[in-house]
């Protein structure tokens, strides 16, 4: 995902309809999830990642049927969801974890994300920001402590999180999860 400024406008004659156009809301949604609201996630899903990269349809749903997650999405004018992060209890993806990342720790009251994605159109670092700011609020509510991920290094997200929300690196993965290209593993506390 690389972040661009949301005010760059390359070919619109119109710069204020480009920004009005990308105007988003940014919302947590109780998780068990309705099917519509799957149906878009796993939409997102296929514009944004490879099909190496996307998580499974099942493991999706697993996500989004748990009461623990969190899910906190951006949605255009109309309603529509234009991105979304879920995080899920470190307990539950620790096993799989670790079969990727043999120094994973499971931390106590830790939350962990599994995915980040906002459609091409909406990338900035402001829409970035405000879907981090609304799940770390909800992961605090929850009591978690720490927010923990995989980042991709390649698009500067794992930058963008060290900087703007002091995500602490822990370690590269060369070639995380197979596919080539690598993650860092962060850190983000809540207390």
């Amino acid at each position: 995902m690389a972040f661009e400024d949301p005010t760059a406008s390359k070919n619109n004659p119109d710069p204020v309809e480009e920004i009005k156009s990308r105007e988003v809301l940014v919302e947590t949604l109780n998780t068990p999830l309705e099917t519509v609201r799957v149906e878009e996630i796993k939409e997102i899903d296929k514009q944004v990642f490879t099909a190496e990269m996307a998580l499974p349809a099942e493991i999706v749903d697993a996500y989004l049927a748990n009461p623990r997650s969190i899910l906190t999405v951006l949605k255009d004018r109309e309603g529509h969801l234009v991105g979304y992060v879920v995080a899920d209890p470190l307990e539950n993806a620790f096993n799989d974890l670790l079969a990727h990342d043999n120094e994973i720790e499971l931390l106590p009251n830790t939350v962990y994300v599994e995915s980040i994605a906002i459609l091409p159109k909406y990338r900035s670092l402001k829409n970035l920001n405000s879907l981090l700011k609304e799940s770390i609020s909800r992961a605090r509510e929850q009591g978690y402590q720490a927010i923990t991920m995989h980042t991709r290094t390649t698009n500067g997200l794992s930058n963008a999180l060290q900087k703007r929300w002091g995500a602490e690196f822990k370690r590269r993965i060369d070639n995380w999860y197979g596919l080539g290209e690598p993650f860092d593993y962060l850190v983000i506390k809540l207390s």
